[in-house]
């Protein structure tokens, strides 16, 4: 009896533990948020060296982003800087944007003293600025130290750009 009992229960274990198919297809890879895979359409345009560790910058176009108001018809070229020997992007930056045919973005980095450095220029509705960040490595990549905001004059931008709107100022308060 004891056996018999001793084989129902291993043979219960045994259907139910191994009953389930084993899927052989990969995991999901998961991405960061505004970031996407190197493709075989980007190409490899440079790369940099800060305190020992290699980046690499791969250059291509992407689908209009729903983010920056882009519809179908508009450019978005973007930088991908991934560590050398890696297949995953460590930072993207937007180097060209075009919304209805007029610049909304430009983008470019410079490599001084160990410091990435991204100037990123905005041209929307609201207003026009330069934005300049400074990346140095840590033990977990890219770290941005600083940022650092101007505004562009609007008034000098070519036709090519988005200008801002023009604010009125709002009429004088009555007694």
């Amino acid at each position: 009896m004891k056996k018999i009992l001793t084989l129902l229960f291993l043979t219960t274990f045994c259907i139910s533990a191994f009953s389930q198919k084993k899927s052989k297809s990969k995991p999901p890879e998961v991405l960061t948020v505004e970031t996407s895979k190197i493709t075989i359409n980007d190409k490899l345009i440079g790369n940099f060296k800060i305190k020992n560790n290699r980046y690499n910058i791969y250059c291509g176009y992407q689908n209009p982003n729903s983010y920056l108001q882009q519809e179908n018809g508009d450019t978005l070229q973007v930088y991908k800087i991934v560590a050398d020997k890696s297949k995953y992007i460590e930072m993207e930056i937007t180097k060209y944007a075009t919304r209805k045919g007029k610049i909304i973005r430009e983008s470019f980095y410079k490599i001084e003293k160990d410091t990435l450095i991204v100037t990123a220029e905005y041209f929307d509705y609201s207003g026009a600025f330069r934005l300049t960040d400074k990346y140095i490595t840590d033990k977990y990549g890219l770290k941005k130290v600083s940022e650092e905001m101007k505004s562009i004059d609007a008034e000098n931008l070519s036709d090519k750009y988005i200008k801002p709107a023009k604010m009125n100022l709002p009429p004088p308060a009555r007694n």
